[in-house]
């Protein structure tokens, strides 16, 4: 069955049955799946799972925002002082926040501060403005064929944090202004080869035309990037109506319903259908979610930790801690994310995906590829028939 067919049946399945009451730094990062998967004797009450995974949010949350401000810190350096080691600071201290960026997404699509609206503002989430993808480059600056392409180069575009964060998205959901995608098309340009990611040269911040407009645009996207971090991160941290206190005080069913189908909806729809069907249907490098820096693989080893962060827990009690160590439903979800954690570790070692992508059918990087989507898509359906078994209302599908 294709992915976008049995993902199809997953969320018929939801909708039917499923409703009721430095480079040290990265080195130094835990391997995917390889959080503490001890299961205690006795099952832990949701009340207390919800307090631990509260916590757990918050601790994710205040790294991805230490990280971007680090980020944000590199890119000062580059734009004072551009030079091949400045560049090369900058792209690393890219590569790390998205370390801790990635295993955050296990905290999307339940109406959490990341991708939600605010009660008492309106306001959307920021996921939007952090993570969208593919890029349109030429909307952003130059490429092959186009020196004067985009944004930067058009000098009737006043650039600061205000004019990027409002152009985001405005006319194609491709035309990306702000967040990790396009500060790193900014740090290593378009990727034109299969033999290694982009290579920007540090003359594009030096004597390059727009350089100053080029270096003030990328200061002003970190900016954004650190304020919409900085938001979320203070929306979990605990205080009088905070999304915290908010969660904290919600039945502990619900939230056990809500960040059980965010899980779901994060493996078998987000990760197995977009960002792996999609690249390989289309075998097209655009697709695929960090292809200026050849990060992809990364990224999905940190999604899949995220997953497990919350369900075998991290520091505290995880969602697995909710059934008892024999519970034949929340063993399925455990085989299938060991399968879906070394089939990323599989990807990683077989990658960059660029090169997965651009191989012939049959390839064991596709193999890969595919096997992990399969690992995702049944781990959804578990975690799916966990909350059916259970009578809890679990809701899977896109944003």
């Amino acid at each position: 069955m294709s992915v976008v067919k049995r993902w199809g049946v997953l969320l018929l399945a939801a909708a039917w049955g499923v409703v009721g009451c430095g480079p040290e730094r990265i080195a130094a990062a835990p391997p995917v799946g390889s959080q503490a998967q001890t299961q205690a004797p006795t099952p832990v009450s949701d009340r207390v799972w919800v307090a631990a995974y509260a916590r757990l949010a918050q601790r994710q949350y205040a790294a991805s925002l230490a990280d971007a401000r680090r980020l944000a810190t590199a890119v000062d350096a580059l734009v004072d002082a551009p030079s091949s080691a400045t560049l090369e600071a900058a792209k690393q201290a890219w590569r790390v926040s998205r370390e801790s960026y990635g295993v955050t997404e296990a905290h999307r699509f339940y109406g959490g501060p990341i991708d939600g609206v605010d009660p008492t503002t309106g306001e959307e989430g920021p996921e939007g403005l952090l993570n969208s993808w593919p890029v349109n480059e030429a909307h952003l600056d130059y490429v092959r064929g186009r020196p004067d392409a985009g944004l930067i180069g058009d000098a009737s575009f006043s650039i600061s944090a205000r004019s990027v964060a409002a152009g985001n998205q405005v006319s194609d959901e491709a035309d990306v202004t702000t967040g990790y995608h396009a500060v790193e098309f900014l740090l290593w340009g378009q990727d034109l080869s299969l033999e290694g990611p982009g290579a920007r040269p540090v003359s594009d911040y030096t004597t390059a035309p727009h350089a100053a407009r080029r270096g003030a645009y990328l200061r002003a996207v970190c900016a954004v990037l650190v304020d919409d971090l900085r938001r979320v991160a203070a929306a979990w941290t605990p205080g009088a109506g905070s999304f915290h206190d908010r969660l904290l005080a919600r039945p502990p069913v619900e939230v056990v319903s809500a960040v059980l189908g965010a899980q779901a909806t994060l493996a078998g729809f987000e990760l197995a259908s977009e960002r792996i069907a999609v690249p390989l249907d289309s075998g097209d490098q655009e697709d695929e979610h960090s292809c200026f820096s050849d990060n992809t693989h990364r990224d999905f080893v940190r999604n899949v930790d995220g997953i497990v962060a919350v369900w075998h827990g991290d520091g505290g009690p995880g969602l697995r801690a909710r059934w008892a160590a024999d519970h034949p439903g929340a063993r399925a979800v455990d085989a299938a994310l060991a399968w879906a954690g070394a089939q990323a570790a599989r990807v990683e070692q077989l990658g960059p995906v660029d090169t997965i992508l651009a191989a012939d059918l049959g390839s064991a990087g596709r193999q890969a590829l595919e096997e992990l989507s399969d690992a995702l898509l049944t781990a959804a359906e578990a975690m799916v028939a966990l909350g059916e078994a259970q009578g809890l209302e679990v809701v899977v599908g896109g944003e």
